[in-house]
């Protein structure tokens, strides 16, 4: 996928669904973003480890461009929480609003 373009150390579950599909995801939600049409929002964890490693993404409307933020474990400060997609601070604000609401 094209946000995980350039980025160093991905951690390898994240590039094993990429590859396989292989994890738990979260159907997609229509997502009200700015003045336009909605965005869709997913998530998708680890396989069994669901609580220490979460990755929400955010989709553009026709899904030509995703962001993500990776919640990592939160024992672990330097696991997480990362940005993938070079976010502006509008999608990194609907990304934080879902993480907290626990959303997915």
């Amino acid at each position: 996928l094209a946000m995980f373009e350039g980025e160093a150390a991905i951690p390898d579950w994240i590039v094993d669904f990429t590859d396989t599909s292989n994890g738990v995801a979260t159907p997609g939600e229509d997502v009200p973003f700015e003045s336009g049409p909605p965005y869709v929002y997913a998530t998708v964890c680890k396989p069994h480890d669901c609580g220490d490693n979460m990755l929400h993404v955010l989709f553009s409307p026709a899904g030509s461009q995703a962001w993500a933020l990776l919640e990592a474990d939160p024992n672990n400060p330097a696991a997480g929480p990362r940005w993938f997609g070079n976010p502006d601070q509008a999608v990194k604000d609907v990304l934080e609003a879902k993480m907290r609401a626990g959303a997915g």
